[in-house]
C-alpha cells in the first residue's frame, strides 16, 4: 500500500534542486517582511515592529528545536527513505527556503499581532450566529459530545507539534521530497496563500477572537458552557490552555510579545492542513486518506479547543481548495500550450 507512496518520494533522488530555483520564494519573504515592517511601523509604531519581528524569528528557532526533538525518530526514517544523496544535491535550495521561512514568520508575527490595533474585533456575533444557523447547535457541543476531554487531550499534539511541522517546514519538506519543479512552486504558492492571504488579508476583513474569548470580549455567557467543559477537563494544564491564557493576557494589556496575536477567522491551522492534504493526495492516492483524515482532525480540534468557529475552517478549506484547483487548471493549460505543435497551420476551408 505505502510502497508506491515511498517510491514516489524516492523518485528523482539523484536530481539536484538548484538554489536559484527557489530564489523567488526568498524574495517574496523579504518583500513581505519589509512591507509588514513599513505598514505596521507607520500605522502602529516602531515598538510594534521590533519586538514581534525579533520574536517571530526566535520563536521559529525554538519551535524547530522542540519539533526536531519530538519527531527525531520520524526524521531518521525519512532520512533513510530519502537518502543522503538527495540532501547533498539540494543543500543550497534547502538553506534558502529555510531562511525564507524564518523571515516570513517574523513578518507574519508583526502583522497578526497588529491587526486588532488597526481595527477592533467586530465579527464574532456574525460568525457565532452563522455557526448556530448552519448546524442547529453550537458545533462545540457536537465535538465534545463525540469525545470527552480526557480522550480529547490525547489528540492535542496533532494540533500543536505535528501541525507545526507542516506550518513552519512545509517548503523545506517540498524541496527535500519532490523533484517536480512545477508542483513544488504550486504548493509553495498555496503555502504562502494560507499564511499571507488568509492569515493577514482575509483575517483583517473578518476580525474575530473565536468562541474561547467571545465572552471575555463582549461580556455575557454566550459560550459559558464551552468554557466550563474545557476548564473541568483540565485544559489550563495543557499547552493549548496555557497559550490561550497568554494570548488573552497580552491582548488585554495591549502588549506585543513573541507569538502574540488573536485572529479566529479564517483558520490558518485548517488552511495549512488543507495545503498538506492536497499535496499528499496529489503525490499518491495512498496518501490521500491520511492527508484528508488529518485535515478533518485539525478542523475538529479547532472547534473542540474553542479556538475557532466551524465556519472559520470551512472558509479556509474552500479558499485553499479553489486556489489548488485554479493552479492545477493553469498548469494543465500551460502544459497543453507547450505540447501543441509550433506554427501549426489552420485547417483549410
Amino acid at each position: 500500500m505505502f510502497g508506491n507512496a515511498i517510491a514516489h518520494l524516492r523518485r528523482g533522488a539523484d536530481q539536484p534542486f538548484h538554489a536559484h530555483e527557489v530564489s523567488w520564494f526568498l524574495r517574496f519573504a523579504l518583500l513581505y517582511f519589509i512591507a509588514a515592517s513599513i505598514l505596521v511601523g507607520s500605522l502602529v509604531g516602531l515598538n510594534a515592529v521590533a519586538v514581534p519581528a525579533m520574536g517571530g524569528g526566535i520563536n521559529f528557532f525554538f519551535f524547530i528545536r522542540d519539533v526536531l526533538l519530538g519527531v527525531f525518530p520520524v526524521l531518521i526514517v525519512l532520512f533513510i527513505v530519502i537518502g543522503w544523496q538527495r540532501i547533498k544535491l539540494r543543500g543550497g535550495a534547502l538553506l534558502k527556503v529555510f531562511a525564507a521561512c524564518v523571515i516570513m514568520q517574523s513578518g507574519f508575527t508583526m502583522m497578526k499581532g497588529s491587526l486588532p490595533m488597526l481595527m477592533p474585533f467586530y465579527a464574532d456575533p456574525f460568525f457565532a450566529d452563522l455557526d448556530l444557523a448552519l448546524h442547529g447547535v453550537d458545533p462545540w457541543v457536537w465535538a465534545h459530545g463525540l469525545i470527552g476531554m480526557g480522550e480529547g487531550q490525547k489528540l492535542f499534539l496533532a494540533y500543536t507539534t505535528l501541525w507545526g511541522v507542516w506550518a513552519l517546514l512545509f517548503p523545506v519538506i517540498l524541496v527535500v521530497v519532490d523533484s517536480d519543479r512545477a508542483r513544488v512552486k504550486r504548493f509553495m504558492i498555496l503555502f504562502l496563500s494560507a499564511w499571507v492571504l488568509l492569515g493577514n488579508v482575509v483575517a483583517f476583513g473578518g476580525l474575530s477572537v473565536g468562541p474561547i474569548f467571545y465572552d471575555r470580549l463582549l461580556g455575557g455567557e454566550r459560550f459559558a458552557g464551552l468554557i466550563a467543559v474545557l476548564n473541568d477537563g483540565g485544559i489550563q494544564q495543557t499547552t493549548i490552555g496555557m497559550t490561550q491564557d497568554a494570548l488573552w493576557r497580552l491582548y488585554s494589556q495591549g502588549a506585543e510579545s513573541i507569538g502574540s496575536g488573536i485572529s479566529a477567522f479564517p483558520s490558518v491551522h485548517v488552511a495549512v492542513a488543507s495545503v498538506a492534504a492536497f499535496y499528499l493526495a496529489e503525490r499518491s492516492r495512498w496518501l490521500a486518506l491520511p492527508g484528508f483524515g488529518y485535515l478533518a482532525l485539525v478542523l475538529f480540534l479547532s472547534v473542540y479547543t474553542g479556538y475557532h468557529y466551524a465556519v472559520d475552517g470551512y472558509a479556509s478549506i474552500l479558499v485553499i481548495g479553489a486556489l489548488w484547483a485554479a493552479l492545477k487548471w493553469h498548469a494543465a493549460a500551460r502544459s497543453a500550450r507547450a505540447e501543441s505543435p509550433a506554427g501549426a497551420l489552420a485547417p483549410a476551408e
